[in-house]
């Protein structure tokens, strides 16, 4: 991969820092975890370092680990102990129905449940949207819009 600004200038200039895939559409950031992580696990900044999420509504959401992001920022060589996470765009999310059924369109935000999301159903911090519907049925994932905010 070449930068763009740089062939326009006539320069071959490597970027080293940034791989792509095309099979979440989300862009992350590759940064240090602390304990175990699954693929759409919501993270949090504790004073450990970030670890998935443990309280619901928590203000210190960072974003959502994303394993096949569409791009990542960071070493081309996965180090120890580290993940790519979304901060903002889609990816998919664990979600459980802790806060009712999930309709798309419905905030989402962390829940008890270790590094997953549920259905914000009252004022607080939201992590973003949910772009599709969830009942229950099938893999409890769901695409979200993620927008860490207060609402």
């Amino acid at each position: 991969m070449y930068c763009w600004v740089g062939i326009l200038l006539g320069l071959v200039l490597p970027i080293t820092g940034v791989s792509a895939q095309d099979l979440t559409a989300g862009v992350a950031e590759t940064l240090p975890i602390v304990g175990e992580i699954r693929d759409g696990m919501v993270l949090c900044g504790t004073t450990a370092g970030n670890a998935p999420c443990t309280a619901g509504f928590d203000t210190n959401m960072v974003g959502v680990v994303a394993l096949t992001p569409a791009a990542a920022f960071g070493p081309l060589t996965p180090i120890s102990g580290s993940a790519p996470v979304v901060h903002s765009g889609r990816v998919y999310v664990l979600v459980n129905l802790d806060g009712g059924e999930i309709k798309a369109g419905d905030f989402l935000t962390s829940s008890t449940e270790t590094g997953v999301a549920m259905r914000a159903g009252r004022s607080g911090y939201a992590l973003g949207t949910a772009l599709q519907s969830y009942s229950g049925s099938g893999e409890n994932k769901v695409l979200a819009e993620i927008k860490i905010r207060p609402v």
